[in-house]
């Protein structure tokens, strides 16, 4: 019995020994759920993703933040003013961008974030460097599906005027060729550029407390003027390619139902 036990403690100790020598993952903070799945679609089990909010007011340990940067960064201030010991700070564009469109809905930005995060989880962790690299050619693959996606709405509907209420969507119009007619989201500026048929769609933001008010889709429905809401943020249970796919299947729904 003693040998027994004896035996179990020497079987033991190897397996206890590899599970300690495992890599901490690297805990990774954004505000943005798009950026998280990103990230963990290219470190996987190298990381661990931690959804940041205004709440917040501290990430402890070494981490890798990531903000979309420029004007967007102002609520994150107090927080980025005392980023803990060995973090590093990845923005979606430089902080003295003024550019007001969301990064997350421009293909060619989301790229460049991908290998800036690529590089830097590979600095981080040399060990899963050909495991990273191959993620991040599987990421710039599905990339470019979105793109070819995006050429074939344009073949069809490009320079089609779009009425849009919030500017920081434009990116993925700019992708889709479409022209964008920016218009004030008061009540007043929307009926006259739906009685004036300024566009063939309009856009507007889904998720803020107002939404589209009635009387506005009653006048856009007497019009036939689609509405397209699109979100700030990436609902849960998706990807960020079937994110953007679903925003870009939305409008091209809409361009359809609005062609002559």
């Amino acid at each position: 019995m003693i040998r027994l036990g004896l035996l179990l403690v020497v079987v033991l100790l190897p397996a206890v020994a590899a599970q300690a020598q495992q890599p901490v993952p690297v805990r990774v903070v954004s505000a943005q759920p798009a950026v998280l799945d990103i990230v963990h679609q290219i470190g996987s089990t190298s990381v661990a993703t931690v959804l940041l909010s205004p709440a917040v007011g501290s990430a402890s340990g070494p981490s890798i933040i990531v903000t979309e940067g420029g004007i967007f960064d102002s609520w994150a201030k107090p927080f980025l003013a005392h980023l803990p010991k060995g973090a590093t700070l990845l923005r979606a564009r430089p902080n003295d961008d003024s550019a007001e469109g969301f990064s997350w809905y421009d293909l060619d930005a989301t790229w460049r974030f991908a290998q800036a995060f690529a590089d830097e989880l590979t600095r981080r962790r040399p060990d899963e460097a050909v495991a990273i690299s191959a993620a991040l050619i599987r990421f710039q693959e599905s990339l470019a599906r979105l793109e070819r996606s995006a050429n074939l709405v344009a073949n069809s509907y490009r320079d089609s005027a779009v009425l849009l209420t919030d500017s920081r969507f434009s990116p993925i119009l700019r992708m889709l060729r479409l022209r964008v007619v920016p218009v004030d989201a008061g009540l007043p500026a929307l009926e006259r550029a739906i009685r004036t048929h300024k566009g063939v769609i309009l856009i507007f933001d889904s998720e803020t407390k107002a939404g589209m008010p009635e009387n506005i889709r009653n006048e856009a429905e007497e019009d036939g003027l689609p509405l397209v809401g699109l979100r700030e943020t990436m609902p849960s249970g998706l990807h960020y390619q079937q994110w953007i796919a679903r925003a870009m299947n939305t409008i091209q729904g809409a361009l359809n139902e609005a062609a002559p």
